[in-house]
């Protein structure tokens, strides 16, 4: 980039795919547009000024259409990691609007015109995540989940238990959230027995060193004297998911009987852009999206023709979040892994979670930090609370969704209509959570003014443990800050 001042850098390696569909291929290109891109990153933050407006570009990287997926394979969600990417680097880059822009595979030559529109029109730069498909301008929002959800909340049409002999294979498995996924496989169990329903399976822990902490000691005690109450075998084996031959060896001692796999291994290697390094991205790639990913492979070589559900464990941290570009970036992938799934028939489940309150590093946190995390925007939730979010997630059918706590009120004071772009940014994405009041100028017939409405006539009913969301694609309303 030399000492040169840019008014526009358009990052585009996220357009060009791998050739074939290996495992090896598409980690190769990952790696290298994610090192490329930390790296620009890291020189912009080092010579503040040296660039003003920064574009990303992918290419259907969220499409869920089948054909689009049969036809390209799984490396057309390669850079889906991008996404997530963008989103902490938005945070972090106050002073440069980032716009990303996920492009149709096949763009017809009209539909060019309104991305290079989207790029060059700087009142709009940086303000919405934007998809532009031949058939429209989507932006990406926070929407509630009722819309989507089963009549009762009933979320048993989309979940079963697996065949008798299978196993149940949890990732992550002696960690607290992996303890927390036994448990509620055991009440699904309870549930069905007082049906008259009987199940006999196993549930495999796995972890790398099948040692449990102290903290986690009795929960997995309670775990162990349920299951033998419920005729279900509860073991831990030892499987490093970020060993692709570990991964194989345990997908082949175990088929055909895989019944399940909830991935919710994870580590954080968190630092702020300008202290970022590539092997701190290789340590939470590891055990995160590459292991889903080896996950996938290994059961497309081993076949497993009852395997029920794949659910891996993504974050709100795909959204942004400060010293987490390398977690959003995983994280991502996880989505984009699930889109694909789903697209070609496979079973495949991403959900995003929040801050859980009750297990792990926030069940740590001393009292005042703890206050200051219950008045947050996003407050850490309890276990009853994450658990019926899963269920009501599990309820839409949709591939990936969000599980949180959301105080609205807060979020809403934090938005302004004349704000900084990044402010506006947060202002559109979070609009149909907490939207703004609409310009005067705006009809009293204009749906936004309507759903502004609504929800001041219901942000006092809203309970915040209630605020199940799905990160939609979109046609907004109106473009509140365009």
């Amino acid at each position: 980039m030399g000492k040169r001042k840019w008014d526009l850098l358009i990052f585009a390696s996220g357009i060009d795919i791998p050739d074939e569909n290996g495992c090896d291929a598409i980690l190769d290109s990952q790696n290298a547009v994610l090192q490329l891109f930390l790296h620009i990153l890291q020189y912009m933050i080092a010579s503040p000024g040296c660039v003003k407006r920064l574009a990303v570009l992918t290419v259907d990287s969220f499409a869920e259409e089948t054909d689009i997926h049969e036809e390209v394979g799984l490396s057309l969600v390669t850079h889906s990691t991008l996404f997530g990417f963008c989103n902490t680097a938005r945070q972090e880059l106050i002073d440069v609007p980032l716009q990303f822009i996920d492009l149709e595979w096949a763009c017809l030559p009209e539909t060019m015109v309104y991305v290079a529109s989207e790029i060059f029109c700087t009142e709009t730069f940086g303000r919405n995540s934007v998809r532009i498909l031949n058939r429209g301008r989507y932006v990406c929002r926070q929407v509630s989940s009722k819309e989507y959800e089963m009549p009762k909340k009933d979320f048993e049409g989309k979940f079963s238990l697996p065949e008798e002999g299978h196993i149940i294979g949890i990732t992550g498995g002696n960690g607290a959230l992996g303890l927390v996924m036994g448990e509620w496989l055991l009440m699904q169990v309870e549930k069905d027995r007082k049906k008259g329903i009987s199940h006999s399976f196993t549930i495999l822990f796995l972890s790398r060193s099948m040692k449990i902490s102290d903290q986690n000691m009795p929960r997995w005690k309670q775990i162990k004297a349920k299951a033998n109450t419920l005729n279900i075998e509860v073991d831990h084996a030892k499987c490093d998911c970020g060993d692709r031959a570990a991964v194989q060896e345990f997908i082949q001692e175990h088929t055909p009987n895989i019944g399940g796999i909830i991935h919710s291994a994870g580590v954080l290697q968190d630092a702020l852009l300008h202290n970022q390094t590539w092997e701190k991205f290789d340590t939470v790639f590891a055990s995160k999206s590459r292991a889903a990913m080896y996950l996938h492979y290994a059961l497309e070589e081993y076949p497993n023709p009852n395997l029920k559900f794949f659910w891996v464990f993504s974050s709100t941290s795909v959204f942004g979040n400060n010293g987490q570009s390398n977690y959003s970036a995983s994280n991502s992938y996880l989505d984009g892994l699930t889109r694909h799934r789903r697209a070609i028939g496979l079973p495949s489940t991403a959900i995003q979670w929040g801050a859980w309150g009750e297990v792990g590093m926030a069940a740590n946190l001393d009292q005042a930090s703890k206050k200051k995390m219950e008045n947050s925007p996003m407050p850490a939730f309890a276990n009853e609370d994450g658990l019926r979010g899963l269920e009501l997630g599990l309820s839409t059918g949709l591939p990936y969704f969000s599980v949180f706590r959301v105080n609205p009120q807060i979020i809403a004071g934090m938005l302004h209509q004349e704000a900084s772009v990044l402010e506006q940014y947060s202002s559109n994405f979070f609009s149909k959570l907490a939207p703004l009041p609409p310009p005067k100028e705006v009809s009293e017939d204009n749906a936004y003014r309507h759903l502004y409405g609504w929800y001041q006539a219901n942000e006092r009913l809203m309970p915040v443990e209630d605020r199940l969301v799905h990160n939609a694609w979109t046609l907004p309303y109106i473009d509140e800050n365009e």
